[in-house]
């Protein structure tokens, strides 16, 4: 997942960015509220 930048590494700590929150957290209106995913093909 670090690999994807949904992860990152702090002090040995493992926290999500803000792609790893909209892309798997429980509620991210919550920590992100304006935030939204546009997928295109």
């Amino acid at each position: 997942m670090q690999s994807y930048s949904v992860i990152s590494e702090e002090h040995h700590i493992i926290y999500p960015t803000h792609a790893g929150i909209l892309l798997f957290g429980k509620n991210p209106q919550h920590y992100l509220s304006e935030a939204m995913i546009i997928c295109c093909h």
